[in-house]
């Protein structure tokens, strides 16, 4: 890390690139980074606060998106570089790219005449992005949730509000076969996450991790997708679902963080379905490597790197898809790995820069073999100093605790049994 940082400091201070004196090519090998990295959110419509619409929104926005990128605050997600081929929704960028846009940046900003007039397409103009709100489209129903009411400012501190519990009707007649859905809320500003659970009529519940406590998941249960900061909603192939049972009740637990105007947020669930008669042969489970306040330890203050660790040992073989971590304000990383049966240790993946505002469930490229047996381990830190941007109070000795300003440990896992 320091001498990434060192390497860029240098950068900064020349204007001649690597290669000889030749100038770095907008259209060949700037503006493409950014439509791979950065104009998904970066976009009209998109969750970024400006778009990334054409080059002279980048010029701009120059000095910002050099500090972001060197100081790695964007793009956001973004993973230890060794497991970024595994990974297939991280956001990190190659030393390469990093250079690539510093220099660009650096030199001035500068692109073609060609482009400037139009001869050569601006390569942020040819993106094509869907229209929809919904990220996988329209779905087959759509469900309202009762409107909440945000206040300006907040009842427990300036950006705190109790939580918000409320139940729906999914309105089912009939069992149907989950294959995906969304929680789309209309004022995401103030949204900070939504969990749930499924109540199923004579049927035990999910919890709000997604598990029934039936082993590492009930298999037959379809589970709602949550909603956290930078998360994507399910979308399953077209061989695995859940089931849905008929009279079937959502349970909402939903945290807002006021931002100082009063919202009502009439957020909305969509539900995608396989077709009738079908009956998907696959089944998504999962478990967490959670701490809960019966085994919290609290964190000091002002201590900059407060580990606490917690794991997991699977019942069966399994493939694994994907690893979610989860903590609050003074969340600084996380990692996972796995210790197998035959005492071979496999490091899985590591987030060195968690950040709080982007909670990303990390997919992997191709599903993992995990035989029965292997403890998966999660390790987590947390920075409780000043130094910390983030810390609401670095002299507070922290509890777990479901506000952000106390903290939590989840490392959510899933998978498909075998």
């Amino acid at each position: 890390m320091k001498k990434l940082v060192l390497l860029l400091g240098s950068l900064f201070v020349t204007t001649s690139y690597a290669h000889d004196d030749v100038a770095i090519d907008y259209a060949e090998n700037v503006a493409p980074i950014f439509v791979e990295q950065c104009q998904s959110c970066h976009r009209e419509g998109g969750i970024a606060p400006w778009a990334m619409s054409d080059y002279r929104m980048l010029q701009a926005f120059a000095p910002a998106i050099k500090e972001a990128v060197t100081t790695l605050h964007m793009p956001p997600g973004q993973i230890d570089r060794k497991y970024a081929k595994d990974i297939i929704n991280h956001r990190t960028l190659s030393h390469t790219e990093m250079e690539t846009i510093v220099e660009w940046i650096n030199a001035g900003s500068q692109v073609p005449f060609e482009v400037s007039r139009g001869e050569i397409r601006d390569p942020l103009l040819e993106t094509v992005y869907s229209t929809s709100e919904w990220v996988h489209g329209k779905p087959d129903m759509i469900i309202e949730v009762p409107p909440q009411e945000i206040p300006a400012v907040g009842s427990l501190g300036p950006n705190a509000i109790p939580y918000r519990y409320t139940s729906v009707d999914l309105g089912l007649t009939e069992d149907r076969w989950l294959r995906g859905s969304e929680f789309l809320p209309s004022e995401p500003t103030v949204m900070h996450h939504m969990l749930n659970t499924v109540s199923i009529p004579g049927e035990r519940n999910m919890n709000l991790l997604g598990t029934s406590g039936e082993g590492q998941g009930n298999m037959n249960f379809a589970q709602i997708s949550a909603y956290v900061p930078g998360g994507t909603p399910d979308y399953y192939d077209e061989n695995t679902g859940g089931l849905l049972r008929a009279g079937s009740i959502v349970n909402l637990q939903l945290h807002y963080t006021p931002d100082g105007k009063a919202r009502t947020d009439k957020a909305r669930i969509g539900l995608y379905f396989h077709d009738e008669g079908t009956v998907p042969e696959e089944r998504m489970a999962g478990d967490c490597a959670c701490i809960f306040p019966n085994n919290w330890t609290t964190i000091p203050p002002y201590d900059p790197n407060f580990i606490q660790t917690a794991e997991v040992v699977l019942k069966n073989d399994v493939m694994l898809h994907t690893f979610l971590p989860h903590m609050h304000f003074r969340g600084k990383s996380m990692k996972a790995t796995a210790f197998y049966p035959d005492g071979e240790v496999e490091e899985l993946i590591d987030i060195p820069r968690y950040e709080y505002a982007w909670q990303l469930s990390y997919t992997w490229r191709e599903p993992k073999f995990l035989p029965e047996g292997t403890r998966l381990f999660v390790e987590g830190a947390f920075d409780n100093s000043a130094e910390n941007k983030m810390n609401p109070d670095p002299s507070r000795a922290v509890p777990w605790g479901q506000m952000s300003e106390d903290e939590m440990f989840f490392g959510a896992f899933t998978w498909k049994n075998l």
